[in-house]
């Protein structure tokens, strides 16, 4: 079991080495047993990427928000499986391990007991009442936290009112729900913040980043809000456009639970 809460192991440092088995146990879920696909297109935008093949994953850019794309396209690899690789780090192409999950958000199948919801509404049932912290900077924290009994946004790159990282030590330990975006997987953070979550709390990943791995219920979540693409061409068109997720048009938000 590689899951080991704060509780039973009082090392909440960061952890490179189980980090780096929880995107191993991520690509394994996604590329087992699943014939590889050639790529028909990659496409980037300021705030997202994708790829296309049969069907289409996506993920969001792993690069400082502002940022130019600084992927070069034509470096990816031609099959789907040998990007979904890339999640496992690429030297200085933060966007390339980006390329990576979205390859794997393609090859993994949407479990068939995954309802079509958003991820907020999840929040607010789970959390109405209670302590609740959310790591990344949503546009639905902005009207939500008045229904919690205490609500805290943890930020890399902080907006008013939002915690810095490093208080995740004190805050996480004393949520009742935590929801934590995808692009902890990219960043580095997520093994570590699942660790500080307390025994019984109820967590849940979400954003266009996240994989529908059933490996993640093992690693301690009991949710995956992710996203399924219903209209690629739609879809395409807006994050060329430069669109943030909640702009998207094409794609349709689901949940599945433990």
């Amino acid at each position: 079991m590689p899951y080991e809460k704060p509780y039973e192991n009082a090392q909440t440092s960061p952890s490179p080495a189980r980090q780096a088995r929880l995107l191993a146990d991520i690509l394994a879920s996604a590329c087992k047993g699943r014939p590889d696909m050639p790529v028909r297109a990659y496409v980037q935008g300021a705030h997202l990427l994708g790829l296309r093949s049969q069907g289409m994953g996506l993920c969001s850019r792993a690069a400082r928000h502002g940022e130019p794309p600084a992927v070069e396209l034509q470096t990816l690899p031609s099959s789907v499986k040998e990007t979904a690789e890339l999640l496992l780090g690429r030297s200085g192409e933060p966007d390339a391990a980006a390329f990576g999950m979205a390859a794997v958000n393609l090859l993994l199948p949407f479990p068939a007991e995954a309802a079509t919801m958003k991820a907020q509404e999840l929040i607010m049932a789970k959390g109405r009442g209670k302590r609740v912290a959310v790591v990344g900077h949503f546009p639905f924290v902005e009207r939500m936290g008045q229904e919690f009994a205490d609500f805290w946004v943890i930020e890399k790159e902080l907006r008013p009112g939002d915690r810095p990282e490093h208080e995740a030590e004190v805050l996480l330990p004393q949520a009742d729900v935590v929801a934590m975006t995808g692009t902890t997987l990219l960043n580095g953070s997520c093994e570590r913040l699942l660790r500080l979550c307390r025994p019984g709390a109820f967590t849940i990943m979400l954003g266009p980043s996240t994989p529908m791995s059933p490996c993640l219920f093992d690693w301690g979540l009991q949710a995956l809000g992710g996203t399924r693409v219903s209209d690629p061409e739609l879809a395409v068109e807006g994050i060329q456009e430069g669109r943030t997720f909640k702009q998207l048009r094409g794609v349709e938000q689901i949940i599945w639970l433990k």
